[in-house]
């Protein structure tokens, strides 16, 4: 069941690596794209043409954005609903938040489990009961 956990997260990590929202100038159009690489870029605002064009010269706005190097997924407006997609996405990157600090909190538990299993069995201690064992280092001696 974890490892069903950890690949669905994985899989929603790199879903949104190689995604982004982009708003258009100029109007109130949306699209969800594909991008060409990987980036850690969500989701591009709406801006007026005069912005968009200080954006794209100043470098703000990746190239691959000005130069439409994308596949769109989807795409619509603020005047009409959005696309059940849209939707899915936006909700899905909450949840690929959410499923990487659980993911970060069980590799840490477990972490810290190793660690303690490790240190007792240094001193000849039962991690289990914190007493020591029949076949503890020091019962030897």
């Amino acid at each position: 069941m974890k490892r069903l956990f950890y690949l669905a997260t994985v899989t929603l990590t790199l879903v949104h690596l190689m995604t982004a929202i982009i708003g258009w100038p100029a109007g109130d159009a949306y699209s969800l794209v594909i991008k060409p690489y990987p980036s850690l870029l969500k989701q591009i605002p709406h801006m007026e043409m005069r912005s968009w064009e200080a954006a794209v010269a100043s470098g703000e706005v990746p190239k691959w954005v000005a130069q439409r190097q994308y596949i769109e997924l989807a795409s619509g407006g603020d005047e009409i609903e959005p696309p059940p997609l849209v939707r899915i996405y936006i909700f899905s990157q909450m949840l690929t938040v959410a499923a990487l600090a659980f993911a970060a909190l069980l590799l840490a538990v477990r972490l810290f489990k190793r660690w303690r299993v490790r240190s007792a069995n240094l001193v000849g201690r039962d991690p289990a009961r914190g007493l020591r064992s029949k076949h503890s280092a020091f019962r030897r001696m």
